[in-house]
């Protein structure tokens, strides 16, 4: 049965989970756990009814997209989110956020 994980951003180099894994046909959605807006950066044809690259905000607390968005491929994202069009840094964290999408 598909799951809804819900991902806590902290800042373009923190979110909670640090690694969000989800199986094909998982649903995501993502909210702000400290003051400030975000810019997620997701690839184009692995969610459901996006086949170009696109980008959310995120601000606040509430859970955005909504409805979720479902996973649609096997697909790694890494170093996705971005403030002021800057994302986390190779050499600030070996580890930046990643979702892992697994069948």
């Amino acid at each position: 049965m598909p799951q809804v994980v819900k991902i806590t951003i902290n800042s373009q180099c923190q979110t909670v989970p640090p690694k969000a894994t989800l199986h094909v046909k998982d649903q995501v959605q993502w909210h702000c756990g400290a003051n400030g807006s975000y810019e997620v950066r997701l690839p184009g044809g692995v969610f459901e009814g996006h086949s170009a690259p696109f980008a959310l905000t995120i601000d606040g607390p509430d859970f955005k997209p909504d409805p979720p968005l479902t996973a649609m491929t096997l697909h790694e994202i890494r170093n996705y989110v971005y403030v002021n069009g800057v994302n986390c840094l190779p050499m600030v964290l070996d580890d930046p956020p990643t979702i892992m999408i697994e069948s």
